[in-house]
């Protein structure tokens, strides 16, 4: 999602900053859990992106979602 569209409302103390293989994209881990709650990159139109782990959006029914596969490494 775009960036300035996403608000973290509390927990920022308990969140640490991981860069995995090329580093483009801060992945944000719950030091008390350890569960990606979100990362934070850049679109390939260069603008700033959020992506949000919707398992730690409580307001969300999982079950409701529609899931479109995409395999990354033949795409």
């Amino acid at each position: 999602m775009p960036a300035n569209l996403f608000r973290l409302v509390t927990g920022e103390d308990d969140l640490r900053s991981y860069r995995f293989n090329t580093h483009r994209i801060e992945h944000r881990f719950c030091t008390t859990c350890g569960t990606q709650a979100f990362a934070c990159g850049t679109g390939p139109d260069g603008s700033e992106t959020r992506a949000i782990n919707l398992r730690c959006v409580p307001e969300v029914d999982l079950d409701s979602l529609h899931l479109q596969p995409f395999d990354g490494a033949s795409a």
